[in-house]
Protein backbone atom coordinates (compact mmCIF):
# COMPACT_ATOMS: atom_id res chain seq x y z
CA UNK A 1 0.00 0.00 0.00
CA UNK A 2 1.49 3.06 -1.28
CA UNK A 3 0.34 6.08 1.47
CA UNK A 4 -1.98 8.59 0.33
CA UNK A 5 -0.78 11.79 -1.70
CA UNK A 6 -1.86 15.08 0.26
CA UNK A 7 -3.73 17.57 -1.55
CA UNK A 8 -2.73 21.12 -1.56
CA UNK A 9 -4.46 22.87 1.17
CA UNK A 10 -7.11 25.59 0.62
CA UNK A 11 -6.76 29.16 1.89
CA UNK A 12 -9.97 28.60 3.46
CA UNK A 13 -8.52 25.48 5.85
CA UNK A 14 -8.37 26.11 9.79
CA UNK A 15 -4.97 27.04 10.26
CA UNK A 16 -4.44 27.68 6.94
CA UNK A 17 -4.07 31.41 6.79
CA UNK A 18 -1.90 31.55 10.01
CA UNK A 19 0.90 29.18 8.31
CA UNK A 20 0.70 31.19 4.99
CA UNK A 21 1.44 34.47 6.87
CA UNK A 22 4.18 32.69 8.55
CA UNK A 23 5.57 31.32 5.53
CA UNK A 24 4.98 35.07 4.18
CA UNK A 25 7.11 36.55 7.25
CA UNK A 26 9.85 34.00 6.65
CA UNK A 27 10.30 34.87 2.86
CA UNK A 28 10.41 38.24 3.40
CA UNK A 29 12.99 38.09 6.26
CA UNK A 30 15.90 36.60 4.26
CA UNK A 31 16.59 39.82 1.99
CA UNK A 32 16.42 42.58 5.32
CA UNK A 33 17.69 40.33 8.28
CA UNK A 34 20.93 38.97 7.93
CA UNK A 35 20.15 36.74 10.61
CA UNK A 36 17.35 35.08 9.36
CA UNK A 37 19.28 34.75 5.79
CA UNK A 38 22.43 32.83 7.55
CA UNK A 39 20.02 31.05 9.38
CA UNK A 40 18.68 29.70 6.03
CA UNK A 41 21.62 29.96 4.04
CA UNK A 42 22.56 27.03 7.09
CA UNK A 43 19.19 25.24 6.41
CA UNK A 44 20.10 24.38 2.65
CA UNK A 45 23.72 23.46 3.38
CA UNK A 46 22.49 20.82 5.38
CA UNK A 47 20.24 19.72 1.90
CA UNK A 48 17.00 20.68 2.86
CA UNK A 49 14.98 21.93 -0.16
CA UNK A 50 14.07 25.72 -0.05
CA UNK A 51 10.66 24.79 1.24
CA UNK A 52 11.81 22.93 3.98
CA UNK A 53 14.01 25.71 5.14
CA UNK A 54 11.38 28.32 4.44
CA UNK A 55 9.51 26.36 7.05
CA UNK A 56 12.18 26.07 9.53
CA UNK A 57 12.99 29.52 9.84
CA UNK A 58 9.14 30.58 9.98
CA UNK A 59 9.25 27.97 12.79
CA UNK A 60 12.24 29.75 14.00
CA UNK A 61 10.56 32.96 14.16
CA UNK A 62 7.21 32.22 15.57
CA UNK A 63 10.22 31.34 18.84
CA UNK A 64 11.68 34.13 18.26
CA UNK A 65 8.25 36.33 18.52
CA UNK A 66 7.34 34.15 21.21
CA UNK A 67 10.55 34.89 23.38
CA UNK A 68 10.01 38.51 22.94
CA UNK A 69 5.87 38.59 23.72
CA UNK A 70 7.08 36.71 26.90
CA UNK A 71 9.69 38.61 27.69
CA UNK A 72 7.57 41.97 27.17
CA UNK A 73 11.19 42.73 24.85
CA UNK A 74 11.61 44.49 21.31
CA UNK A 75 13.22 42.53 18.99
CA UNK A 76 16.84 42.68 18.53
CA UNK A 77 18.84 41.22 15.53
CA UNK A 78 21.46 40.27 17.83
CA UNK A 79 19.39 38.72 20.84
CA UNK A 80 17.28 36.80 17.90
CA UNK A 81 20.12 35.44 16.14
CA UNK A 82 23.14 35.53 18.47
CA UNK A 83 26.49 35.00 16.79
CA UNK A 84 24.80 34.23 13.35
CA UNK A 85 23.76 37.67 12.90
CA UNK A 86 27.33 38.85 13.78
CA UNK A 87 28.91 36.12 10.67
CA UNK A 88 26.68 37.28 8.29
CA UNK A 89 26.97 41.45 8.91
Amino acid sequence: MQPEESQPRESTEVGAVPFDACRQWAFCSLTQSPGARAYYDRQRAKGKTHNQALRSLANRLVGVLDGCLRRRQTYSETIAWGEVADLAA
